[in-house]
């Protein structure tokens, strides 16, 4: 019989890049599921963690995505872009600024901004959505857009 993702051993927090099983119809194990394959299927929220200092990076292969700040946001690149110029990718990241007042954004220059400019700040006490949605293999195939609670 074969098993749902749901029905897999969920890694824990020490060891998240485990793989798991999975059988196809009770028989030998046809192929590993990871961790991140899990958080996806299950659409998990995945807590983005700052690469260095104030700067993330967005993995195309997390889809769902949030970060409560207390500082300034450097969106500075993506991850896990798709491998070919005929399959697209998305991610989203919330956004939530904490009662400390304004904080600054910046994005990756490459990236193509929908909308009416490139924002530079969220409000305190706010909370925005980054959209990302990449139709190719480059910095530069990264199409974004910012919402943001009025």
């Amino acid at each position: 019989m074969s098993q749902k993702i749901s029905q897999l051993p969920v890694a824990t927090q020490a060891n998240p890049t485990d793989a798991f099983e999975k059988s196809d119809q009770g028989g030998a194990p046809s192929q590993q599921v990871t961790l991140a394959q899990i958080q996806v299927a299950e659409n998990i929220l995945n807590t983005l963690a700052p690469t260095a200092g104030t700067s993330y990076t967005v993995d195309f292969n997390v889809p769902d995505n949030t970060i409560t700040t207390a500082s300034q946001l450097d969106f500075t690149a993506t991850a896990n872009r798709s491998s070919a110029a005929t399959r697209s990718r998305s991610a989203t990241v919330r956004v939530a600024s904490n009662a400390g007042g304004a904080r600054a954004l910046t994005f990756n220059a490459n990236w193509v901004f929908l909308g009416p400019g490139l924002p530079t700040t969220i409000a305190a006490n706010k909370v925005g959505i980054l959209t990302l949605k990449c139709y190719g293999t480059a910095e530069t195939d990264v199409i974004a857009a910012w919402s943001v609670q009025p």
